[in-house]
């Protein structure tokens, strides 16, 4: 407690400068173009040449910046906290649980698989109220969780957590400066192999993803045409207005291109009416749930439906309308591929 404490004082002279002693640095421009932001695996690990981390350990990772920064792991991170929904389900598939010692809470219900383990988790605060102090009091090795997360201020810059003595793994499908698919995810799940020394566990993990998608990819590469499927993503309809998510949601719009689909909306907002969906006129609606709104959400599908003036829309015409809780489609983990199937099925096979 004395060492972090003396890194939370320093932490703000600190924040803008290299923190060499701890081994994370900015990498310069001719650095960033030698190391490609497509793979974050070690040579050892990328080359098979042994499935044992080779430690101390250098990767890179980015924050809301899209700065790459070097991230260098002294030995197996023992003390974990996570950020967000899907960095507990990745490390929880890699037998990793044991060492999340703390989470932010996240805003809807947990996966089945994982629930007990996230109610006994230590909830260090919400979106609203956590900070880079209360994070650094936990004391933990490393802090895993989405890019946008990492930002200067309440939570804390890649920088900043790295001056209070934290290294710091953002999820390459959060990226929303690169271009983001479901190998993405894949990626993220070899790297947190290596970083913990699971290289095995996240090889066998990785590789069933990999069969997953390419099981997917060949049914909807039989099953379709030249057309592309146009989608709406939309979530809390209410009395004939409704919110959007748009297009440039990278990783959900990867999922929709592996479906030969497309979303209409090119960027997302709400406010949005009955007008806007007869002009998109999608063949398709997911309908994104979510805690906060389900007294909305119970009764949307039917609502939409009913709507006489929507008739004409192949998607209610057909009702070709599926309900998808948020994480499972717009968090950045290996749920989505239990929804990247589903929703191969609901568009293709019913």
């Amino acid at each position: 407690m004395k060492k972090r404490a003396t890194l939370l004082l320093t932490a703000v002279i600190l924040s803008s400068q290299i923190f060499a002693g701890c081994g994370n640095q900015k990498s310069d421009e001719s650095a960033a173009a030698s190391i490609s932001n497509s793979s974050l695996l070690s040579a050892s690990s990328a080359s098979g040449a042994s499935t044992s981390t080779a430690y101390p350990l250098t990767i890179q990772t980015r924050g809301s910046d899209f700065i790459s920064i070097d991230q260098t792991f002294e030995k197996v991170p023992e003390r974990i906290v996570t950020a967000n929904a899907s960095s507990i389900d990745m490390l929880y598939r890699l037998g990793l649980q044991d060492k999340i010692i703390g989470t932010i809470a996240i805003d809807n219900e947990p996966g089945n698989e994982w629930a007990d383990l996230y109610e006994s988790l230590p909830k260090l605060g919400d979106k609203m109220t956590i900070s880079k102090e209360v994070i650094a009091e936990a004391e933990p090795d490393i802090i895993i969780g989405r890019s946008a997360t990492f930002e200067e201020g309440t939570f804390g810059s890649i920088v900043e957590l790295n001056a209070l003595g934290i290294n710091v793994y953002a999820q390459k499908a959060s990226d929303m400066s690169t271009a983001v698919t479901m190998e993405s995810i894949i990626d993220d799940v070899r790297n947190l192999g290596e970083i913990f020394d699971v290289q095995d566990r996240a090889k066998e993990y990785a590789d069933s993803l990999e069969n997953r998608l390419s099981t997917v990819t060949k049914t909807v590469r039989d099953a379709t045409g030249t057309d592309i499927k146009k989608v709406v993503v939309m979530a809390t309809y209410q009395e004939g207005n409704f919110v959007v998510f748009g297009a440039n949601a990278k990783l959900q719009n990867g999922i929709l291109q592996t479906l030969n689909a497309e979303n209409v909306m090119e960027k997302g907002g709400n406010g949005l009416t009955l007008e806007n969906m007869v002009s998109a006129n999608p063949d398709a609606i997911i309908y994104i749930t979510s805690t906060r709104n389900k007294d909305i959400d119970v009764s949307a599908k039917e609502a939409l439906l009913n709507e006489s003036l929507l008739s004409s829309v192949p998607a209610i015409a057909d009702k070709k309308i599926i309900e998808v809780p948020y994480d499972a489609f717009m968090d950045y983990g290996v749920r989505n591929f239990d929804t990247l199937e589903e929703l191969a099925d609901f568009l293709y096979n019913k």
